[in-house]
C-alpha cells in the first residue's frame, strides 16, 4: 500500500462518519506524517521497509483513523468537547490498551508503558489570565504532546489538564538491565519536546508531573488499576517538585519521571519528615487555591500568606501544649 492509496481509504472510511471538513483533513494530515515518520525511523534504523511492513504501517493507521472518527461522532452527540481529534478520549485509550494487552499475551509486544501527564501551576494560568489562555495552553499541550511521541505511541486527553500516552516497547530487544533506563530516557525525550511547544503567558517553562507504570504480559489488571498507579507515581513527581524547591533547588520535569514500582525507592532518598511537610505544603495549597476562588476580592497570593501565617501560628501553638 502506496500513502497515496492510504489517503484515498482514509477518505473513503471517513465518508458519511459526520465528521466537518477541519475534523476529516485534521485526521489524515495527522497519519500522513504519522507514517511519515513512522517510515523515517524504520529507515535510521536501518531496516529495510517491504511491502509487508507498510501495508501493516498503513492497516494499524486506517484502524486508529476510525477509531477516532468513532469516538468524535460519541462526543458530538454526548455533547462533550475535545482538545483536538487526534487525541484519544478516556474511553478511547481503555480501548486501545485493551486492544494492546491482546497483543501482548500473544507475545506481539513484550512490554506496555502506561503513562500520566499532567501539567505543573496550570490553575494559575486560569486564575492570572483568563480561561481562553488556559484552553489555548492545553490545546498546545495536546498539539505537542501528540507530535512528541513515536509514531506507534498512543495519546489520549482525559480531562482538564490531565493526559496520558501508551507506549509499546519491545522488551526482549533490550537487555532487562537496561530497561528502566531506556523507558525513562524515552519519556523524557517526549517530555522535552512536548514542553517546546507550549508558550505560557508568562514567559516560564510549562512543567509537567510525570508518572508511569510498566505493564508486563504476566500481570493481570484493569485500564483503571494500571491508571490509578501511574497517577500515583505522577502525584509522587509533583511532592518532588515541592520537596526540591523548599530546599532552595528546582527540578526538570524530565529528571522527575517517576515509576510506580520505584516509589519507595524515591521516597527513601528524602527524610520521612520532609515527605510529610511537602504533602502537607501541597495540599494547603490547594486548599487556599479553593479558598480564592470563594473570596475573589483577594488574590491568591495575599490569600495564601494571610492562611499561611494563621497555618503557622496553629502549629507553634500545637508544639508549644506539648512542651
Amino acid at each position: 500500500m502506496t500513502l497515496a492509496e492510504f489517503m484515498r481509504q482514509a477518505e473513503s472510511r471517513l465518508q458519511d462518519k459526520g465528521l466537518t471538513t477541519e475534523q476529516s483533513a485534521e485526521l489524515k494530515e495527522h497519519y500522513k506524517n504519522t507514517l511519515r515518520r513512522f517510515y523515517k525511523r524504520k529507515r535510521h534504523q536501518g531496516e529495510e521497509i517491504g511491502p509487508e511492513i507498510i501495508t501493516a504501517a498503513c492497516n494499524n493507521a486506517l484502524g486508529h483513523l476510525e477509531e477516532l472518527a468513532r469516538q468524535l461522532i460519541v462526543d458530538k452527540e454526548e455533547k462533550a468537547e475535545r482538545l483536538n481529534p487526534t487525541l484519544l478520549s478516556k474511553a478511547g485509550m481503555r480501548r486501545e490498551f485493551e486492544s494492546a494487552r491482546t497483543k501482548q499475551k500473544s507475545d506481539q509486544i513484550t512490554v506496555l508503558v502506561l503513562i500520566s501527564m499532567d501539567l505543573d501551576d496550570f490553575k494559575q494560568v486560569n486564575d492570572n489570565f483568563n480561561h481562553e489562555e488556559g484552553d489555548r495552553i492545553l490545546r498546545e499541550m495536546g498539539n505537542a504532546l501528540a507530535a512528541a511521541v513515536r509514531p506507534d505511541d498512543l495519546v489520549a486527553h482525559y480531562s482538564g489538564d490531565e493526559f496520558g500516552c501508551l507506549l509499546p516497547v519491545a522488551g526482549d530487544k533490550i537487555e532487562p538491565e537496561k530497561l528502566q533506563e531506556k523507558i525513562e530516557e524515552v519519556i523524557s525525550r517526549i517530555v522535552e519536546k512536548t514542553q517546546g511547544g507550549i508558550q505560557r503567558p508568562d514567559g516560564q517553562k510549562q512543567e509537567f508531573s510525570v508518572g508511569y507504570r510498566l505493564v508486563t504480559s504476566q500481570e493481570s489488571g484493569s485500564f483503571e488499576d494500571y491508571q490509578k498507579d501511574a497517577d500515583a507515581a505522577a502525584n509522587f513527581s509533583k511532592i518532588i517538585r515541592v520537596l526540591e524547591e523548599n530546599r532552595g533547588t528546582q527540578v526538570a520535569s524530565a529528571d522527575r519521571v517517576i515509576d510506580h514500582g520505584l516509589l519507595e525507592k524515591y521516597a527513601a532518598q528524602y527524610q520521612t519528615e520532609e515527605l510529610k511537610v511537602a504533602q502537607a505544603l501541597r495540599s494547603f495549597k490547594r486548599a487556599a487555591d479553593g479558598l480564592a476562588e470563594a473570596l475573589p476580592g483577594i488574590s491568591p497570593e495575599d490569600l495564601r500568606k494571610k492562611v499561611g501565617d494563621f497555618f503557622a501560628s496553629l502549629v507553634a501553638e500545637g508544639r508549644q501544649k506539648k512542651t
